[in-house]
């Protein structure tokens, strides 16, 4: 028996082979939503960026689930790591509103503030805050 003729001796395949193939469901949006997901939580240190990337990603979880089905593994997995993502964007931007001003109170750190800004900029932390922001944010106490 030739086995490379065999299809032609004894009919196609499909005939003998009556087992089902598998074809994995594909679910782009679910896809999506890890992808955005990991986005989020390797932006962190942006502030901004896991805000947009991690409501994407809840958004595409969603978006890909189905009645009747459990939701797939990487929407699953985008809405932890997306939930990480928009927990620390939120805290460093709690952190940055709300501490930071009255951090800038503190005479030792204020000057640490201006050193670091000559070293980077070339002028002191106030200019730059008044130049950028137009504004006088931060004023020395005491004088």
């Amino acid at each position: 028996m030739d086995y490379f003729n065999w299809n032609e001796e004894y009919g196609s395949s499909a005939q003998h082979n009556s087992q089902p193939v598998y074809e994995p469901r594909k679910n782009t949006f679910a896809i999506a939503s890890c992808i955005f997901g990991l986005l989020a939580l390797v932006t962190i240190c942006t502030g901004v960026f896991p805000l947009v990337f991690g409501s994407l990603s809840i958004l595409f979880a969603i978006l890909s689930h189905r009645k009747g089905r459990n939701m797939d593994n990487p929407a699953i997995a985008g809405i932890a790591l997306s939930s990480i993502g928009l927990l620390f964007a939120v805290f460093i931007l709690f952190f940055t509103f709300k501490m930071l001003p009255s951090m800038l109170e503190n005479e030792d750190f204020r000057e640490q503030m201006n050193y670091t800004s000559q070293q980077l900029y070339g002028t002191d932390f106030d200019t730059i805050m008044e130049q950028y922001y137009d504004m006088g944010l931060i004023e020395r106490t005491g004088e």
